[in-house]
């Protein structure tokens, strides 16, 4: 990592590695993915890593570092998953910099470090950042993508096919007039599945057979795929996008009011 060549380190992730990021539901899959975005993540200069703390067996690892490109500096706290030598899951804490609250009963010292934290951060949130492959890179990010995602484009090259449906009411109680649905949705590359909707009284999960699909929600994009996709629940507020070359396919199973 020291020598940017972010490639050379997917010598040490295994063929199901995956990236997790909690705090914006963020997950990459695959060593390249990985490789490709750390490449492509915007930086004013070189990334410096400073090991602050590190610790671990030969199945679990745990680090502090801190991260900076010249101009911006982050902490990141990752915890390692190891197989047979190679690192098979990355979940990633990026914590926020923030100034304590006034209103504190016991007053803690604050470091030089802290004041000059808290001065980079102001710094920061002054300077707009571009956002690029889904990254983490603060509050910014919103504000740059937002209008991009209010922007998404209508439905196109999209197949949907109605697999099957349950009546819930008679199953369980206080589900009257809820159904239990199944879908398989294929993607066309280039389709969109849009506009922006939310699942707000309609939850649901997804698997995705073939292909990667992009969701866009929160300012952030994240690929999935193949495998578990993403969450549907009332807090959801998406659209999804095909990327690829080859036709995305999904099954789709949700709760919805009867028609």
């Amino acid at each position: 990592m020291a020598t940017n060549d972010f490639h050379s380190v997917t010598a040490i992730l295994t063929q199901e590695f995956a990236l997790e990021w909690p705090q914006t539901n963020e997950r990459i899959r695959g060593a390249e993915r990985f490789a490709r975005m750390n490449d492509e993540y915007p930086a004013h200069g070189p990334w410096r890593f400073t090991i602050n703390r590190l610790f671990g067996d030969a199945s679990e690892a745990m680090s502090d570092v801190t991260v900076t490109d010249g101009v911006r500096t982050d902490r990141a706290i990752s915890f390692f998953t190891v197989a047979h030598g190679k690192v098979t899951l990355i979940v990633e804490f990026w914590p926020e910099r923030s100034v304590p609250a006034t209103n504190r009963t016991l007053r803690p010292n604050r470091t030089s470090r802290s004041r000059a934290a808290a001065r980079k951060l102001r710094l920061l949130n002054m300077t707009a950042t571009k956002f690029t492959y889904g990254r983490r890179i603060g509050k910014d990010r919103k504000v740059s993508t937002m209008h991009n995602e209010q922007a998404a484009p209508e439905t196109k090259g999209v197949a949907v096919k109605l697999l099957a449906t349950v009546d819930l009411g008679p199953e369980i109680e206080g589900m009257a007039g809820r159904q239990l649905r199944m879908r398989m949705v294929t993607i066309e590359p280039g389709g969109v599945f849009g506009p922006i909707h939310d699942h707000k009284d309609r939850p649901g999960t997804v698997y995705i057979l073939q292909g990667t699909i992009t969701d866009h929600r929160n300012g952030v994009a994240t690929d999935y795929g193949p495998g578990v996709g993403w969450p549907e629940d009332r807090n959801t507020t998406h659209w999804l996008e095909n990327r690829g070359t080859i036709p995305a396919v999904e099954i789709s199973v949700d709760i919805v009011r009867q028609e």
